[in-house]
């Protein structure tokens, strides 16, 4: 009973409006800007919640050792590359299925993203994660999506893996 009455709270201060959703921030990082014809990305995402109050966030949108969704925007040379991924259908989401980060805290994942993304050409690559927020969430889709885009990172692979 009480953690659906925290749940009830977060969730109505989530849906409070955009100027609660525009405090989240998403930042990336991958492990190697240069990678070699066989080597593998790893990219580590960081949300970050700057405003003042909490925000939920659905689980599947932070990034694990396996996605469950097209959760980054990659393009080689300017065009978009294949979600090679899972993508799981879900049923209405329950209080189990949001993560609540409060004021000044932040959540963070890894993954591979060569396992998910096609990544086997050589070329310049530049990724991003964007918080796709349409599949459940509670924080107001546009605002949440546009203040939770990270910053692009460039890669760039040696020839093609085959």
């Amino acid at each position: 009973m009480r953690r659906s009455r925290l749940f009830a709270l977060l969730l109505a201060a989530a849906t409070a409006g955009s100027a609660s959703a525009a405090g989240l921030r998403a930042t990336l990082e991958v492990d190697r800007a240069w990678l070699g014809a066989g080597d593998d990305l790893v990219a580590t995402v960081t949300i970050a919640n700057d405003g003042a109050q909490a925000l939920l966030l659905p689980r599947w949108q932070v990034p694990s050792a396996r996605l469950e969704a097209d959760l980054f925007s990659v393009t080689r040379d300017g065009r978009p590359v294949d979600y090679l991924g899972i993508l799981v259908k879900r049923p209405a989401p329950t209080p189990a299925d949001y993560v609540a980060i409060a004021p000044g805290e932040s959540i963070t994942g890894r993954t591979e993203l060569t396992r998910s993304y096609d990544m086997n050409d050589g070329g310049e690559y530049l990724v991003s994660y964007r918080l796709d927020l349409a599949g459940g969430s509670r924080l107001g889709e546009a605002a949440a999506a546009e203040a939770a885009a990270s910053t692009a990172v460039a890669i760039c692979r040696d020839g093609a893996v085959r």
